[in-house]
């Protein structure tokens, strides 16, 4: 009886070691054939901005760009990750808070909403101006209607686990694109359109 009885425990033994191997293993592939979550950065429209002006002999030209995206956006905590990264604007969210005037902007004497959508900007290149107080050089290009530019300018740079936020101002010419500030409703306006920029972006 008492030998009968061992076989027993190393029955059991073998069996229940067996149990928690197998079981391992299927939490191993069970977990494996999920698709690990990555975290997943949008832009908080409440907090964010982009104003634009256009300056003129008589009134400048003022708007704002009401959305803009991330492009496959990517960001491993330090801020040269940031580079390639891309940032779309509807030509339909850009408003002058005229209405026929904001058809003419998007019409194929200007931006040619129908055939470019899309308004793109591209960071080539972001390096410490002033790292102390969160200053950054930032190369990137801006495309328009298929004609591409780039531009170097400072912006601030705020980096946070969660958090990233770009605040700064730029100047771009409307000739690199082939536009003309005069073409709007027939004012004399200027080449150049200065651009006010706040961008908040959180991770979810």
């Amino acid at each position: 009886m008492k030998f009968e009885n061992i076989h027993f425990l190393v029955f059991y033994k073998k069996w229940y070691c067996l149990s928690i191997v197998l079981s391992f293993f299927l939490f191993i592939k069970e977990n494996h054939s999920q698709p690990i979550k990555k975290p997943t950065w949008q832009i908080d429209y409440e907090e964010s901005y982009i104003y634009f002006e256009i300056p003129s002999i008589l009134n400048s030209l003022r708007g704002e760009i009401k959305k803009f995206y991330l492009v496959n956006f990517k960001f491993y905590g330090n801020y040269y990750s940031l580079t390639n990264n891309e940032l779309w604007i509807p030509v339909k969210s850009i408003t002058t808070n005229n209405f026929y005037r904001d058809q003419n902007l998007r019409s194929e004497y200007n931006l040619n909403e129908k055939d470019f959508p899309y308004i793109k900007i591209k960071i080539l290149k972001i390096y410490p101006f002033n790292i102390q107080e969160n200053y950054y050089f930032i190369d990137f290009w801006v495309e328009i209607k298929n004609h591409r530019k780039v531009y170097k300018d400072i912006a601030f740079i705020q980096f946070q686990w969660n958090q990233i936020l770009a605040n700064g101002e730029t100047i771009l010419s409307l000739k690199d694109f082939q536009l003309n500030g005069n073409l709007i409703l027939n004012f004399v306006f200027s080449d150049n359109i200065k651009i006010k920029y706040k961008i908040v972006i959180k991770r979810k």
